[in-house]
């Protein structure tokens, strides 16, 4: 059940990955990113950030073993990025 929600989930995000994450692809983009964290963060050769995190689950029923991050919890793990905005 969790693994088949994991995957539609995925599936979607990368049907939209070409729409929803995109990098800088100019010279003006790239220095627009540049400043926006510098201005935000004092962060000033940054143009995005890629971060993990665990988000809590009950244990699923089947496979729940598969699910146990190392403090013992059932987790999932999420990637995410996301630019200076």
């Amino acid at each position: 059940m969790v693994s088949r929600s994991v995957a539609r989930v995925v599936n979607s995000i990368v049907a939209q990955s070409n729409e929803s994450i995109k990098f800088p692809t100019t010279n003006h983009e790239l220095m627009e990113a540049k400043r926006m964290w510098q201005i935000m963060y004092t962060f000033p050769t940054a143009i995005g950030v890629i971060d993990y995190t665990h988000i809590g689950i009950l244990k699923p029923n089947r496979h729940g073993d598969e699910y146990v991050n190392r403090e013992g919890k059932h987790t999932l793990n999420v990637q995410a990025t996301c630019d200076g905005r």
